[in-house]
């Protein structure tokens, strides 16, 4: 991505779209993330690109006939130090994908866990401001933000005492285990 210079994220991220959607006739292609729907994942973020298959032979078919074309004709080239295949394990993004599914990297998680329970109007908006990385982790994410907010405005020692340690104690064990995360991505 080229640096320094005014809107090259913008740009950059228009290229990936580009080169990751559909491909319109005379010779139409899907989008990358749906080149192999019942054999394989693919995402994009800026200049991050996440994907896996069912197996290897999947896998390779769609680097082969898939990935690798697109990437020749953005004239992209993969960071060998960065490029990684055939992972069980993979960061990306504050994230980490497992065998056992996709789930929050460890130090996000122990971010949160480590954050001490808001008791000031100023640290409750901090800490609110992080939730939404968790909110396909923590179900009734948004009824325990409320909790949180009306417990500050109405009673806020009871934010330091009673209800921030509970919320932080549900949102905590959410983050360890889910049952709908449980799944492989």
């Amino acid at each position: 991505m080229g640096q320094g210079l005014t809107g090259s994220p913008s740009t950059y991220s228009r290229l990936k779209d580009l080169m990751t959607g559909a491909i319109p006739g005379p010779d139409p292609e899907p989008a990358l993330a749906d080149a192999m729907p019942s054999h394989s994942a693919f995402a994009h973020f800026v200049d991050d690109d996440g994907g896996g298959a069912d197996t290897l032979e999947n896998l390779v078919h769609f680097l082969h006939h898939h990935y690798f074309p697109r990437l020749a004709w953005a004239r992209l080239k993969l960071n060998p130090d960065k490029a990684k295949f055939r992972s069980a394990n993979v960061r990306i993004l504050g994230h980490a994908r497992t065998t056992n599914g996709l789930r929050p990297s460890a130090d996000k998680v122990a971010a949160f866990r480590d954050w001490p329970v808001p008791v000031e109007p100023r640290e409750l908006e901090r800490f609110l401001a992080t939730i939404p990385f968790l909110k396909s982790y923590v179900p009734g994410r948004a009824d325990l933000c409320q909790i949180l907010k009306t417990a500050l405005v109405s009673k806020p020692t009871m934010v330091k005492n009673k209800k921030g340690k509970m919320v932080k104690r549900r949102v905590a064990t959410a983050l360890n285990w889910t049952p709908e995360h449980a799944q492989v991505f």
